[in-house]
């Protein structure tokens, strides 16, 4: 799920369109170094797939300033002093070159002028942009190109040196393309800023010194972030070699949090989703390029050409070119069985071509699973219960993972789980009912409602890091196939790009598998550097949490001897968007004025999000979606009209009430896909 603070401005568009403290734990597993280093040589020998080549691709200056690199599709043509990118369609022109000098307006001017004598806009709107990489000023330039016409520049001062990426095209095209542009902003590299490069440097083992210092880290980082609890395993040289809990199941609670205790994993879910469409590949049952619709023949898209084009692989690499859309999933993901999600997916308008861009689709995924389901059992089958069994049977009971499970009941007889928490405006984390997670449970091949816990996930990464070997010796999937879901599908920005399930990047050098999983409240991140024979898991019981990433990172720098960055960098993060929280927060007004939302209180629906309502209880206003029940206030600054949730699950999530034609009280909710009109019920 997203955040929700920077929808506000744009709710405001729409409206203008409408015409309107962790307690004690025990202590860490742990192997000594003894033990770690002896396995070292064995390690050596597991048979890993070898990393498949770069899907982008890559220019690099002529005189050694810089590289540049670029989503598949697009062309690069050299020219004396500069390098242009055309987009596939050749709507859009980008110009990447390096001038020398320290004004980088200035600099501007003169590169324009380097690639068309006859530029002569004036630059409009300057605004800095945020630096990286010890870059001392980014500056982005825009000019008046005229009607259809998008003239923009961004440039990079280092050390006396300008670097400078000139973009043009026509507007509908830059707007088609925006995330391709994205990710060739982010990949201009300054070859004079010194980076460290791991690559064939062997991470040192986990001794006693290193693991107490990575207790240490993992303790500070729970307070820092504010987090109620979490559980860390850490996999080298194919043993777990750190297991632990920290804080606690529920806030204010005593019940410590262990390294057993299940919680939901997110996202994470997809790796394991994929990892049982490979064996099904490796048993003959399925191939990769399967059409879709022979396995489910109900699938369709709003393009009935793209239907027949998608396959089995298409569904896993977030490749399909149906853009994001959890809306319904939020108003509708605890009534929606696998035909109800598929036949949903029918209304989902691809925006791209197949395989172009990264374009994230919980839906797609879940049709990946439930189509593993119709493979073994045939489409007219329960796709839920067939999917899950398959899951229990095929992955979870060969990786030595008995109580990992999709069933919110297993959960609660068990007793050894945790509470989702989110938080309202402020830094308080408040625990959430195990039912409102239940929106993401339709979604089930995608993680949706996924409970492991942090050692049973660590089998699933000792497995992982063994090539596919369990640790019982047991090979659950080939090394093709496992490298067939290590390869890179389709580019998500400049550092990393999708495989079938699994996110695909670098540290530092060093090939790095990873997926982050996040839900309603909790948050889980897997990650893994196979070379390194080193992989983390981190699961936490807060939503949006960044404490699962500086865990990895500070794993990741201790077991290279790395200084500590990524913790406080991620820190600054958090308090940078608690402070834009307070700030919103601050910004609200008294509670709604029961006379004034009077006239809207009531049923309201929408054809693609279903029901909604508006009551007037206990001195509030609550909208009630049937998921969810939250008190709006009003939000003055943005409008007249506009409302703010002000709790979890939606909290920060912006809504507006709106007379339409004929004085028909509408709800306008800005969602993922864009703005939704629910008109009252009469």
């Amino acid at each position: 799920m997203r955040s929700q603070w920077a929808l506000v401005p744009v709710l405001a568009a729409v409206l203008v369109a409408c015409g309107v403290q962790p307690q004690a734990a025990p202590a860490p597993t742990s192997h000594p170094a003894a033990a770690i280093a002896a396995t070292q040589t064995a390690a050596t020998t597991v048979s890993l797939p070898p990393p498949a080549p770069p899907i982008l691709q890559t220019f690099a200056d002529p005189q050694g300033r810089y590289t540049l690199v670029f989503p598949p599709r697009w062309a690069m043509e050299e020219h004396e002093g500069y390098g242009e990118l055309r987009s596939p369609d050749g709507a859009i022109s980008v110009y990447a070159l390096s001038l020398a000098g320290d004004d980088i307006a200035a600099a501007a001017d003169e590169a324009w002028r380097l690639v068309d004598p006859a530029f002569d806009l004036e630059p409009g709107e300057a605004s800095e942009r945020p630096t990286r990489g010890g870059v001392e000023q980014a500056l982005a330039l825009s000019y008046d190109g005229g009607d259809g016409l998008v003239v923009r520049a961004l440039g990079q001062r280092y050390e006396g040196q300008v670097y400078l990426l000139l973009q043009r095209g026509e507007a509908a095209a830059v707007a088609a393309r925006q995330d391709q542009l994205s990710l060739i902003e982010g990949g201009l590299t300054i070859s004079a800023i010194p980076t460290t490069d791991l690559t064939g440097v062997v991470p040192q083992p986990f001794d006693a010194e290193r693991l107490a210092a990575l207790d240490t880290a993992i303790s500070e980082a729970l307070a820092s972030f504010n987090v109620p609890g979490a559980a860390v395993a850490v996999v080298q040289s194919g043993q777990i070699v750190f297991s632990k809990g920290y804080g606690v199941r529920e806030q204010g609670a005593p019940t410590p949090l262990t390294a057993d205790t299940l919680l939901q994993v997110g996202s994470t879910g997809k790796t394991l989703t994929t990892l049982l469409l490979a064996r099904l590949v490796d048993e003959g049952r399925v191939s990769w390029d399967t059409p879709v619709t022979e396995l489910l023949p109900a699938f369709a898209l709003a393009d009935p050409a793209q239907t027949r084009q998608i396959t089995l692989r298409h569904l896993v690499c977030n490749c399909s070119g149906v853009p994001r859309n959890d809306d319904v999933l939020q108003f509708q993901g605890a009534t929606l069985d696998p035909q109800a999600l598929i036949a949903s997916i029918t209304t989902l308008t691809p925006t791209l071509s197949l395989g172009e861009h990264y374009q994230y689709s919980n839906q797609m995924v879940a049709a990946g699973g439930f189509a593993a389901a119709a493979a073994v059992d045939g489409p007219a089958g329960d796709l839920r219960a067939g999917y899950t069994q398959l899951m229990a049977e095929q992955v979870f009971g060969l990786l030595g993972m008995p109580r990992t499970t999709f069933e919110r009941t297993v959960v609660e007889a068990d007793g050894d789980y945790a509470l989702p928490h989110a938080s309202d405006f402020g830094p308080r984390q408040r625990p959430l009912p195990l039912e409102a997670e239940a929106v993401l449970e339709s979604v089930a091949p995608a993680g949706g409602g996924l409970w492991s816990s942090a050692n049973e996930m660590g089998r699933y990464l000792q497995t992982l890091l063994r090539g596919g070997v369990t640790s019982r010796g047991e090979r659950i999937i080939s090394t093709a196939e496992l490298g067939m879901l290590w390869t890179p599908q389709v580019p998500m920005d400049a550092t990393q790009s999708y495989g079938l399930g699994w996110r695909i990047g670098s540290y530092k050098g060093l090939r790095l598998l990873s997926h982050p999983g996040n839900t309603l409240g909790f948050t889980a991140d897997l990650a893994l550097l196979p070379e390194a024979g080193l992989g983390v898991v981190v699961l936490s019981n807060q939503a949006d949490s960044l404490l699962p990433r500086a865990v990895r990172e500070r794993v990741f720098e201790l077991a290279f001897d790395l200084p500590e960055e990524a913790g406080p960098r991620l820190a600054a993060r958090w308090e940078a968007t608690q402070a834009e929280a307070t700030e919103l927060a601050a910004q609200l007004g008294a509670p709604a004025d029961e006379a004034t939302v009077e006239p809207f209180l009531g049923a309201y629906r929408n054809p693609e999000l279903g029901a909604a309502t508006l009551r007037w209880e206990r001195m509030a206003l609550v909208l009630d979606i049937g998921e969810a029940r939250v008190e709006l206030r009003p939000l003055p600054a943005a409008g007249e009209g506009v409302y703010l949730a002000v709790e979890a699950p939606l909290v920060g999530t912006p809504f507006a009430l709106l007379m339409g034609e004929g004085g028909t009280p509408t709800l306008v909710y800005e969602g993922e896909a864009g703005g939704y009109i629910f008109q009252q019920e009469r």
